[in-house]
């Protein structure tokens, strides 16, 4: 049975929908299993398993009240018991390992292939004119014996060599010979040879990150297939060495005049140990495991470091413990923090557990800094926001984190230049915000500067039960480079300007193979006010406008929003409302907008109801996408030349993982056009399969 961490999700989501026998739900029963299995009208979530590569159960829950495990494969490491502090029930341990066990014969969360399990998959079904196509040991296609690449993709990596654990941003922006220079639409695939990663082996899109935990050198590999379907591959080399310098430790059994250099003669706060090492390169702090430290305003204050610098955890052989570090913050809400790092270089916060005891205003701020990682960090009931990046922040990763209970804004980031959230969850957070806001330009004339190279993938935000925020993800002012790949977003997700009377401009977007599920009201799903956008291998279910396309009158030209391509992607809403429910609106934009391959299952039973919605400005191209509203008697379905109104026949009922996928007898089989999308969501390895493209975010694999 395939454990695929996303395939799971989209099984539930099924289940939601039809039930498990494939016989439609009444809206209040799905609204009620809603709150059973996502836990939406529960208490805190849970913390996953330890970290860890080997695939295990989900992750334990917190002892919380209505914690649930989360999403991800746990690793082999134990969770942790809940540690108390603020009461919401988070469990230490990180997040769970990101991709599944390669290396079991099984495809499993975001693996291509595992061992001689290729799935049908070819060097020519990738686009290479021949040759013999294998699995690598991180579970990616291997392109190394195919033939006929006729694009060298153009690589750069933030880093060739680093201390563990480092972050590197990848971008491959600036490949040429590819068809209609177009960076977006074309299909990358990244292999990070780096098998035993605990977040990504791998992942798709034009710029990514990764976090390498261990030492060694490192064969990052990447993929292209662009529009006229040509490939090519080319591979980037990182080298990875141990931490070394001065080592401090810390636990409360410690005593601030030893010398901090031994578990035997550890010092007793970590304030004190963070003096001591100073500002320069290579130290050190590790904090004792099951250990709880209590610190005021600012305590963790990492400024002006040059690193190498962590701030991590231990064992004690003589106090063994698997719960990570607990820091119990005692600064208040009135404008205080937790800590701070500016104007800082290649600094490490690694396994530890805030929490904000008397809810500080903030967790931390950053800003004039350069490669910063949060891995496997928990964080809850701060008051105003887990992380403020202010201007002139580049590459800053966070890596297995958890960001729960709390209120305000999970990240909110001004101009950051490299921002990466790599397989980590934001849950069960309130206030008139966002899980995460990437800020780019200002509606002040003052702070010009936009955002660029933002990744966002593998990761959760569900903002919980009653919610006012805005949405889970926003990309907003001037913003450029954005991936958001391979996502459970439980909120909708926008790309547009910050202000209405502000000319700022979001593009160069790159949204697949996300999840995005609407279940505290029936708002957008996915917002676009931007251009050159590819929307595509998405699943929306729960809001009557799946995906938004428009322009903004009086604040960007009238054919600003343009290049907008909404293809394979699968919407359901399952609703008492009567009004008009549509897939995709576009109006207020006389660009170019194309709708292909698309599926939209509602049941309204409004004459209204579309799968295309058009204002008639855009110039639009409109074909091959698939409607079922077997409720209402459509007016005008607007499904373009080659669609079709009937049952899509989504194989609802199956429990392991392959909801709102095609049945052998689905309609939306081999009746799709040709969008140059050679990825699918789920584990088929590409388009087309049978020789003819499908409709959907899925392609239909066969038994």
């Amino acid at each position: 049975m395939k454990t695929h961490a996303l395939a799971a999700v989209l099984a539930l989501v099924a289940v939601l929908t039809f039930g498990q026998r494939g016989v439609p739900m009444s809206f209040n029963q799905r609204a009620v299993l809603h709150g059973r299995v996502f836990g939406w009208n529960t208490g805190g979530v849970g913390g996953a398993g330890g970290v860890g590569g080997a695939a295990g159960a989900a992750g334990a829950a917190g002892a919380g009240t209505g914690g649930v495990a989360t999403g991800g494969v746990a690793g082999s490491g134990t969770g942790g018991a809940a540690t108390g502090g603020s009461g919401t029930g988070g469990a230490t341990g990180g997040t769970g390992g990101g991709s599944g066990a390669c290396g079991n014969g099984t495809i499993d969360n975001f693996e291509e292939c595992d061992g001689s399990d290729l799935q049908n998959a070819t060097c020519t079904s990738l686009g290479f004119s021949g040759g013999t196509l294998g699995c690598s040991s991180s579970c990616q296609f291997d392109v190394s014996a195919c033939t006929g690449g006729t694009i060298t993709p153009t690589v750069t990596a933030s880093r060739s060599t680093c201390k563990a654990p480092c972050g590197v941003f990848f971008d491959a922006t600036s490949t040429t010979g590819l068809s209609g220079s177009d960076y977006v639409k074309a299909n990358w695939s990244w292999d990070f040879g780096d098998p035993t990663s605990t977040q990504n082996k791998g992942t798709i899109g034009f710029n990514v990150a990764h976090v390498f935990d261990n030492p060694g050198t490192y064969h990052v590999v990447t993929r292209v297939h662009d529009l006229a379907g040509a490939a090519g591959v080319t591979t980037t080399t990182v080298t990875v060495s141990a931490m070394t310098g001065t080592v401090y430790y810390v636990a409360t059994s410690g005593n601030d005049s030893n010398n901090g250099l031994a578990t035997t003669t550890p010092f007793r706060t970590p304030e004190h140990a963070i003096s001591v090492a100073g500002t320069s390169a290579n130290k050190t702090i590790l904090l004792r495991n099951g250990d709880t430290f209590t610190s005021g305003n600012a305590a963790y204050n990492l400024s002006t470091i040059t690193g190498p610098y962590l701030l991590g955890n231990y064992s004690d052989p003589s106090h063994p413990s698997a719960v990570h570090p607990f820091v119990d913050s005692t600064a208040s809400s009135s404008g205080q923090e937790m800590g701070e790092v500016f104007n800082s270089t290649d600094v490490r916060i690694v396994n530890i557990h805030f929490v904000a005891t008397n809810g500080a205003n903030e967790g931390f701020n950053t800003g004039g800094t350069t490669d910063l990682l949060f891995e496997n960090v928990e964080m809850e009931a701060v008051s105003g926001g887990c992380f403020n990046l202010t201007a002139g922040t580049v590459r800053t990763f966070w890596a297995g984190v958890n960001l729960h209970d709390f209120q305000s804004i999970g990240i909110y980031a001004d101009r950051p230049i490299g921002l990466s959230f790599i397989n980590s969850q934001i849950t069960n957070f309130t206030g008139f915000d966002h899980g995460i806001r990437v800020q780019g330009g200002n509606d002040r004339p003052e702070f010009p500067g936009f955002a660029s190279n933002t990744y966002i993938g593998q990761s959760r935000v569900n903002p919980g039960a009653g919610s006012t925020t805005f949405d889970a993800i926003t990309v907003r002012g001037d913003n450029t480079k954005t991936t958001e790949v391979q996502n459970f977003f439980n909120a909708n997700i926008n790309f547009v300007p910050q202000n209405s009377f502000t000319l700022e401009h979001v593009q160069n977007v790159l949204c697949e193979g996300n999840t995005v599920i609407q279940s505290v009201s029936d708002n957008g799903g996915i917002g676009v006010c931007a251009q050159n956008v590819t929307v595509r291998n998405n699943v929306i279910y729960g809001t009557f406008q799946s995906i938004d396309v428009e322009g903004a009158p009086g604040e960007l030209p009238a054919g600003y929003v343009t290049n907008i391509f909404v293809q394979n992607n699968t919407a359901a809403f399952f609703s008492s409302n009567p009004n008009q429910n549509y897939m995709v609106n576009i109006k207020n934009t006389t660009g170019t907008v194309t709708v292909q391959n698309n599926i939209y299952d509602e049941d309204s039973t409004s004459a209204d109801a579309t799968m295309t919605n058009t204002d008639g400005s855009a110039t639009l191209t409109n074909d091959h996408n698939q409607m079922w509203a077997p409720n209402a008697t459509l007016s005008s379905p607007n499904v373009g030349a080659g669609g079709s109104l009937t049952n899509p026949l989504f194989n609802s009922t199956a429990t392991d993982g392959s909801g709102f996928r095609l049945t052998s007898s689905s309609t939306a089989r081999d009746t799709g056009t040709n969008t140059h999308a050679y990825n699918s969501l789920g584990p088929a390895p590409g388009r087309p399969q049978n020789g003819s493209f499908d409709k959907g975010a899925f392609e239909f694999e066969s038994p």
